[in-house]
C-alpha cells in the first residue's frame, strides 16, 4: 500500500483487518496519531479482536485468539 494524501485511515485499517481474518494465525498491527481512529475502525470488522494496547499479558491474548490487531498511537513509548 502506498500513502496518498487523500486516503482515508479507515480503509488502512479495514484492508489490514481483512488480511488478518483471511491468513489465519497472523498479526496485524495499525499506527495512528492517537491509535483511537484506527481502534474504532478496527473494531467495526466482524472476528477481529483490537487489543487496545500494547501490554504485559498481550503474548498471551495473541497465542489464545488468532485474529488479533495492535493500534499504536504515534506517541506509543
Amino acid at each position: 500500500l502506498k500513502h496518498n494524501d487523500n486516503d482515508d485511515y479507515p480503509d488502512f485499517a479495514f484492508d489490514v483487518c481483512k488480511r488478518v481474518i483471511d491468513n489465519k494465525n497472523s498479526l496485524g498491527i495499525l499506527i495512528c496519531g492517537t491509535g483511537i481512529g484506527m481502534s474504532i475502525a478496527a473494531n467495526k470488522v466482524k472476528g477481529i479482536l483490537e487489543t487496545g494496547k500494547v501490554q504485559k499479558g498481550t503474548k498471551d491474548v495473541v497465542s489464545a485468539e488468532p485474529d488479533i490487531v495492535v493500534v499504536l498511537g504515534k506517541d506509543f513509548n
